[in-house]
């Protein structure tokens, strides 16, 4: 018997998702790539496409799919996860936007240091933040490009605001806590983890006002100041106008948010935490941000 019809509970019995996640969830620790490739890139890919699927059995699926984010370490089966991800995402793109940011908050909040007394502290299991902040970046975009939905109106929608928020600790944790670390795998993995930030931006730009305005809130803390450095290093350089005029127009909430938190901050910035804001100081630094300096 093939493993497609095992998977499915015997040659001649209906799907079933409940039976076919089981054996998901018992196969997908295999240490063979090929193995994956069966498993997540025909099995589950073609399970996706023919049959329907509930809310609770899309995320499901996901909490299965989070047990790989440490155990696969290769390119190729990262690749096969996230594309199984954009299919769910095609297949139920608000539960899946939804899904996504439930099933990784306890994970990522998990992640995140109980007290920082030295930059080093920042930077821990960097590995997995890449991972996670790679599945962030596929659900980022969909209210926009698959639901048509306002960019105005994602500032209020609990499930993005959480995913945005989910990523600027991720990126702030991946980032090196100083210049010298270039080479290392660490910084490696940094400068990966902004090109794909970068790459998200530019296919969607209308992100870029509703992650600012959530970015740069009162509530935000230091985590923030990696994600907005690279929101704004991104806009600057795009053509278009309407994009780099929604970078503009929180120009003073970005001033205030380098005043009051980093400037302000009590716990140790990292080095990742300024430099990524340089693009900012150098376009719009003036008579404005010198009063900070007064």
């Amino acid at each position: 018997m093939s493993d497609a019809a095992t998977l499915e509970g015997g040659g001649g019995d209906s799907f079933s998702w409940k039976s076919f996640t089981e054996r998901l969830s018992e196969k997908i620790s295999t240490t063979s790539v090929n193995s994956r490739h069966e498993l997540l890139a025909v099995e589950l890919q073609s399970h996706i496409l023919a049959h329907p699927l509930s809310d609770r059995e899309l995320v499901d699926i996901i909490v299965v799919l989070k047990g790989t984010v440490s155990l696969y370490v290769d390119r190729r089966s990262r690749t096969m996860v996230l594309d199984v991800l954009r299919a769910l995402s095609l297949k139920k793109a608000e539960v899946f936007v939804k899904a996504i940011a439930s099933v990784l908050d306890p994970v990522v909040e998990s992640m995140q240091p109980k007290s920082i007394t030295h930059p080093d502290m920042i930077a821990t299991v960097v590995a997995p933040r890449f991972v996670l902040l790679s599945w962030i970046n596929v659900a980022l975009p969909v209210p926009i490009a698959q639901l048509s939905v306002e960019p105005e109106s994602l500032v209020g929608d609990v499930a993005w605001k959480r995913l945005v928020l989910l990523a600027s600790r991720l990126l702030w944790g991946i980032a090196p806590a100083h210049p010298g670390q270039r080479g290392t795998k660490s910084y490696v993995l940094s400068s990966s983890a902004h090109h794909d930030v970068w790459r998200t931006l530019r296919r969607c730009p209308q992100m870029i006002g509703p992650m600012l305005a959530i970015l740069t809130a009162d509530t935000s803390g230091v985590d923030a100041s990696v994600l907005i450095g690279n929101i704004v290093s991104t806009a600057v350089p795009i053509r278009d106008k309407s994009v780099l005029w929604e970078a503009e127009k929180y120009k003073d909430a970005i001033i205030s948010y380098i005043d009051r938190v980093l400037l302000g901050s009590k716990a140790p910035v990292s080095y990742s935490s300024v430099s990524d804001l340089g693009v900012f100081l150098r376009t719009y630094v003036g008579s404005q941000f010198e009063t900070l300096f007064k």
